[in-house]
């Protein structure tokens, strides 16, 4: 009976530190296999989240001002998820977008898979700009979110384009729909 308390006591004692022991997994929130409750990290993490995003879309990017409408509105763009100037920064990418042919490189960062954006590319020059009719230079703001679907290969949002003339004379903005699928 002494044997048998004692083997109990020690199961009990083994589970009680097993079940109170900290869980280990993916601690780094950037990391695709990221665990929430993981407490230690166990060294699982696998690569960025933020690579899965990077590839060349095709899409649509729909706008409502009939203003920016000529600049912005087309029904198959395509733009880019790159790599941001450092490597190293694991949230962050560009988004490049064209703005009446021209590259406009937004930066964003990525958290699961939704995709933000939020940054101002200053003194673009717009050749024959729809509003002025001559070439204007204006800074561009981007501000909206995306979602990355489970497939991984289409990305769904919003994206408010704010431009401004650089000569401080006014703005025209725009909220445009866009829809891609990674090539």
């Amino acid at each position: 009976m002494k044997n048998l308390l004692l083997l109990l006591m020690a199961i009990s004692l083994s589970f009680a530190i097993t079940s109170c022991g900290e869980r280990e997994g993916c601690t780094d929130p950037s990391s695709a296999n990221y665990d929430p409750e993981a407490e230690i990290d166990d060294g699982s993490c696998t690569s960025y989240n933020r690579d899965r995003f990077y590839g060349t879309y095709l899409g649509t990017f729909l706008c409502n001002n009939t203003l920016l409408k000529p600049a912005l509105d087309n029904d198959s763009l395509i733009f880019e998820i790159k790599e941001p100037v450092s490597p190293d920064d694991y949230k962050h990418v560009i988004m490049v977008i064209f703005i009446d042919g021209l590259p406009v490189e937004l930066d964003g960062s990525i958290s699961g898979n939704a995709l933000t954006i939020d940054d101002t590319q200053p003194g673009l020059k717009v050749p024959d700009f729809p509003a002025e009719g001559v070439d204007t230079e204006v800074n561009v703001i981007g501000l909206g979110n995306a979602t990355f679907s489970s497939d991984e290969r289409t990305l769904d949002g919003e994206l408010k384009l704010t431009l401004e003339f650089a000569d401080g004379s006014g703005s025209a903005e725009d909220t445009c729909a866009l829809t891609g699928v990674k090539q």
